[in-house]
């Protein structure tokens, strides 16, 4: 497990961790700053998550790891005492994230969105809860809505702690920005 809530610190929103894009043969290089400098990234501290061929589109930060998704592949990194040491990064599922604004966190579940629809995931499992509006994320099954993947870019997710509710936004069809909304409560599970 990471000590120090590094992996809470590290790939919090405010951009203590971040991809960092170089050339084609490293463009999976995760760059980190030590806890208590926020604003010094020393070249030394960074390493490759995986030569997958696809780009890094979200990090997600847990008390215990640091989930690095792709658009079709979750890994997971952890470490002791040092990530440039001990660290260690591991695949952990064959579920994506569309970008780094297409997850949320409600009570200690992450619900995410990829290309095969909504999962949640909880105590180091993954559950597909999509099965209800799957057929929004399947050009095999027809039907006029369909997510818009052209303008994925714009997606989000939104998680309302009061009302114990996550909400998807997406592009269905259509319009270039995000107006449409896929809501799911876990209380009953739809």
């Amino acid at each position: 497990s990471a000590k120090g809530g590094w992996a809470q610190a590290a790939a919090r929103r405010s951009g203590q961790a971040s991809r960092r894009h170089r050339a084609d043969s490293k463009r999976n290089v995760v760059v980190y700053s030590e806890a208590d400098e926020p604003h010094i990234w020393p070249d030394v501290n960074d390493f490759v998550v995986a030569e997958t061929g696809d780009v890094v589109t979200a990090l997600i930060p847990t008390d215990s790891f640091l989930y690095i998704a792709f658009r079709g592949s979750l890994y997971r990194f952890t470490f002791d005492l040092n990530p440039a040491l001990d660290g260690s990064v591991h695949f952990f599922s064959a579920r994506g994230c569309i970008n780094q604004r297409c997850w949320a966190r409600l009570g200690d579940a992450l619900y995410i969105i990829d290309h095969l629809g909504i999962y949640k995931l909880e105590g180091g499992g993954v559950e597909d809860i999509s099965g209800s509006v799957h057929d929004l994320f399947t050009l095999q099954i027809p039907g006029d809505w369909k997510v818009d993947w052209a303008e994925s870019q714009y997606a989000h997710a939104v998680a309302d702690q009061e009302n114990n509710v996550v909400r998807f936004f997406a592009s269905l069809t259509g319009p270039t920005w995000p107006r449409h909304c896929i809501a799911y409560c876990p209380l009953n599970k739809q």
